[in-house]
Order: structure tokens, then sequence, then C-alpha cells
């Protein structure tokens, strides 16, 4: 995937404010939501959510195409940018169709919208990689640096193999 498919420099910008302020506090309904939002974002939500109704009905018919998963990953971003992450299905959207990048993921990677459960890198949108790496675990509190018991520990660490370095393992003070 290409960095234009990704997204574009309005969203990235966006996502670049996300990254410093995290997502807006949720609505405790989408009814509240509503009783908020103005012109614009009533027009934008019921768009999204007829787009969301539309990709269910095919995927319970066993219908859902590429072309579907795309149309619903650009109205989930069409959402985000009329500021909508506050309604959960919205957020939801965004995050398992690819529309943003995770926040459990440091804003770095996203959900493939293609609906095959990959991780992609947000700035390449090379598939992500996993390195397990071991740390060596110190004692923080000896005078003696590098003291220890011995105990090691292993550690998965998702990295890009364009963007980020290969994963290594380190030490750990406890």
């Amino acid at each position: 995937m290409k960095k234009s498919e990704i997204a574009d420099d309005t969203l990235r910008a966006k996502v670049k404010k996300l990254q410093v302020s995290g997502f807006p506090p949720l609505f405790v309904s989408v009814e509240k939501a509503q009783e908020q939002l103005n012109p614009d974002q009533t027009a934008t939500f019921q768009e999204f959510y007829q787009g969301v109704l539309n990709h269910q009905k095919l995927e319970n018919n066993g219908e859902a195409s590429e072309a579907d998963l795309l149309a619903l990953r650009s109205l989930a971003q069409k959402a985000v940018m009329a500021k909508l992450l506050g309604i959960q299905i919205v957020r939801d959207v965004a995050l398992n169709f690819g529309a943003i990048p995770d926040p459990k993921y440091n804003w770095k990677y996203f959900t493939d919208p293609l609906g095959n459960g990959e991780i992609l890198c947000w700035t390449c949108g090379s598939q992500i990689l996993c390195k397990n790496v071991i740390d060596s675990i110190h004692f923080k509190n000896m005078r003696a640096p590098g003291a220890g018991g011995g105990e090691v520990r292993g550690r998965s660490v998702p990295y890009c193999p364009k963007c980020d370095p290969k994963p290594q393992g380190g030490i750990v003070y406890e």
C-alpha cells in the first residue's frame, strides 16, 4: 500500500494532533452525540452509519468485497475529519478498518483495511514484523552497576522493516 493510499496530508495532520491530545472523550450514546453535532457532522455521520449498515449486510451475505472494505475505510476517514471520534462506532470502525493508526502501537501502525488482520506501517504501508527480544533484569538499588539475579525476560516487539531499526533486547532496571 502506497503512502497516498493510506491517508492524505490533511488526515495525517489530524492524526498528529491526536497523537498529542489523544482521543476526545466518548459520548454516552449515539443519540447524545447527535444532539451536539452541527449539520455537516450530522450528514457525515448519517453517511458513515449507512455505510456501516451496508457493509454488515454484505458481510452477512458473504458478499463483502475489497471495494466495500475500502469504501467503509474511506467513510471512517471522512468521519474522523469531521471530528466524530467521540462516537464509539466511529472510533471502532476507524481503528478496525485502518482509517487511522492505532494508539496501542504508538500511532505508528494501522490495521489492514482489507480485513486480513495484518498490521501495516502508517508511514510506508509495509507489513509490520514482530521480533522476540530478551532483556536482562538488573537491580536499580544495588551499588554495583549491572548487578542482578541473572533473570531475563522475553518480549515481542513490533517494527516496520523499512522505517524502524530492528529491535534488540537491553537492560531493564527494577
